[in-house]
């Protein structure tokens, strides 16, 4: 008569893959976009715009990825990162089309 017993509070296994998916490549489409837009602001050589915001990069990168799986509803967060992603890209266009 042995049950297992599931914790309400623990995650599912679609919930955690999910996450996992999200921060793989939401995460990383995001942080790419930002980069961008990082370079398009820095004054100077190109060349030191790119590696400044490159660096930049892995601390974004690391933040996404924590903030992904400390949300509470997968759902919200997934929803934030793809209307910042439109915006980002949008910004980008609009960068790009006046220099």
């Amino acid at each position: 008569m042995t049950q297992k017993i599931r914790a309400s509070r623990a995650p599912s296994r679609w919930s955690i893959t999910g996450r996992i998916l999200l921060a793989a490549l939401g995460g990383y489409l995001l942080t790419s976009l930002i980069v961008v837009l990082l370079s398009y602001s820095f004054s100077g050589p190109i060349s030191t715009a790119i590696f400044t915001a490159n660096h930049f990069s892995f601390a974004l990168y690391l933040v996404f990825i924590l903030w992904i799986f400390a949300a509470g509803s997968l759902a919200r967060v997934a929803l934030y990162i793809l209307v910042a992603c439109i915006f980002c890209f949008l910004l980008i266009l609009w960068l790009g089309a006046k220099s």
